[in-house]
């Protein structure tokens, strides 16, 4: 086994099927309001990733950790094309917190409440940036969660769609996570895999994945035990 795979392993501690929240959708047994906590949560997690991304950015020291962490930005904003010397164009209907607010007003989310609601990452995150290790946090996002995503939004699109009502334009964002996070999660292990040095630097790089994978399920646990959480 690569350690790219061991980093894959630790990110998923259960099939992702046999999660409470993900099977009660896919049986359409969740209730509405449980789906709207679920899309009131990832719409205010959207908006807190892109400073995530920031913030491991800012104290990266491995260039091309870097440089995926800006195409991750990037992509999180919308952009669509970069010209040296005139920058950046973005697109507003690519941005994703949009698409993500879109998806939970269809949910039954207020403005209001979008506004209100806000998420972060955990403490353990932001304690580690402070120390200077990146490689955990970076491991926590780009294999512990956005390796998660796809196998979690293939189940609940189509249950989504069939139970609920959403339509395609409404889930635009879960379906634009699909195959952006397929790569993301893959480019991240393997990349992982090339820049770690040491045991110490495995150990955090896996620490990192594994503490992501627990909270993306945890994350979903929760709003079936927990509706409106």
């Amino acid at each position: 086994m690569t350690f790219a795979d061991t980093l894959y392993a630790a990110a998923r501690p259960f099939p992702i099927e046999e999660n409470p929240f993900v099977a009660h959708v896919c049986d359409g047994d969740a209730t509405r309001e449980q789906v709207r906590s679920f899309a009131l949560h990832m719409s205010s997690a959207t908006e807190s990733f892109v400073r995530a991304l920031h913030a491991v950015l800012s104290v990266c020291r491995d260039a091309r950790v870097r440089h995926s962490l800006i195409g991750n930005v990037l992509e999180e904003e919308g952009a669509t094309a970069y010209l040296p010397g005139e920058g950046a164009t973005f697109d507003a209907a690519r941005h994703h917190p949009t698409m993500a607010r879109r998806f939970a007003r269809a949910a039954g989310a207020s403005d209001a409440e979008l506004d209100a609601f806000a998420v972060g990452p955990p403490r353990w995150f932001t304690h580690a940036l402070r120390a200077g290790n990146w490689l955990g946090p970076f491991a926590y996002i780009a294999v512990g969660t956005e390796s998660n995503i796809p196998p979690t939004y293939r189940l609940l699109i189509p249950a989504l769609a069939k139970h609920y009502g959403f339509s395609e334009h409404e889930l635009e964002f879960l379906t634009e996570h699909v195959t952006v996070d397929d790569r993301h999660g893959l480019e991240g292990a393997m990349l992982i895999a090339s820049i770690v040095r040491n045991d110490e630097e495995r150990s955090q790089a896996l620490e990192g994945a594994r503490r992501g994978g627990r909270g993306w399920w945890e994350i979903l646990r929760k709003h079936r035990a927990q509706p409106g959480a």
